[in-house]
């Protein structure tokens, strides 16, 4: 995929509208935040080494995903985000209300290249529109839903053919 400069003002715009809300910013002290990923997806692989950069340990989502999920959220879980199947974001995000979280926002990339967005945040629908034309998106969506600003480390070389890879990207906050 080509950068074009329509894409890149579009992700430009996202990395400086996220940090700027409020409800965007994520909380900083350690075992906060909690990323999950898909470890048979070339995108949540490359979020998973983005979320490590981070100092964010990612946890790969396997076995009963209600026990998974139940085990891996502490109380001081904040925020939970992830690149996973479909299916494993509609059983996680159910689970996880019981637990008192709620969407911040989601992403789902189709295979066919169609992406749709869902955001409960005005700021978070814009970010994640900026990053569907990249083919890095996994590496830039961990930026900002994990540090809550654009990269300040170089993203890893993306594959080739992750810009038009299916997945689902998301964002769940503990309700305050």
């Amino acid at each position: 995929m080509t950068l074009t400069r329509r894409s890149f003002t579009l992700t430009a715009a996202a990395a400086l509208a996220l940090p700027l809300s409020g409800a965007a910013v994520p909380a900083r002290a350690p075992g906060t935040i909690l990323a999950l990923y898909d470890t048979a997806a070339p995108a949540g692989c490359l979020f998973a080494g983005r979320a490590d950069q981070r100092n964010v340990t990612a946890r790969p989502v396997s076995g009963d995903r209600i026990r998974f999920l139940r085990a891996a959220v502490r109380p001081e879980t904040r925020r939970i985000a992830g690149v996973t199947k479909y299916a494993d974001f509609l059983l996680l995000s159910d689970v996880a209300r019981e637990l008192g979280f709620q969407v911040l926002a989601e992403m789902h990339r189709r295979r066919n290249g169609s992406t749709v967005t869902h955001s409960h945040s005005a700021c978070a629908d814009l970010s994640l529109f900026g990053m569907m034309p990249s083919a890095d998106w996994p590496a830039l969506f961990a930026d900002l839903a994990l540090a809550g600003h654009a990269p300040d480390t170089p993203c890893p070389r993306p594959l080739a053919s992750l810009a038009d890879s299916a997945g689902s990207a998301w964002i769940l906050e503990r309700r305050a």
